[in-house]
């Protein structure tokens, strides 16, 4: 289903099915595989308001723990979004 929709909607459908699904923002590797292909296509992250702050930094901490700990490249879209949350993970 993600694959059919923006990049931004997929970023955004991650946020929500984790507001159900706490296990969901728990697990890096799942977040590589599903949202960081979403995240490194979108270039304006505005839409992430202050309601979508907490869940966005959760996937913000996963990710860059899954990153450091699997030595993966990240791309500029992983960095645009990681400054718009919080750019002292980087």
């Amino acid at each position: 289903m993600l694959a059919t929709v923006a990049p931004a909607a997929a970023v955004m459908i991650s946020i929500q099915i984790s507001l159900v699904h706490r296990a969901y923002m728990e697990e890096g590797g799942t977040l590589a595989r599903t949202l960081l292909p979403y995240i490194n296509r979108v270039t304006d992250f505005t839409f992430l308001t202050q309601d979508t702050h907490f869940i966005s930094g959760r996937f913000l901490n996963s990710l860059v723990i899954h990153v450091r700990d699997t030595k993966e490249s990240i791309g500029v879209g992983f960095v645009l979004f990681a400054l718009h949350l919080n750019p002292r993970l980087l």
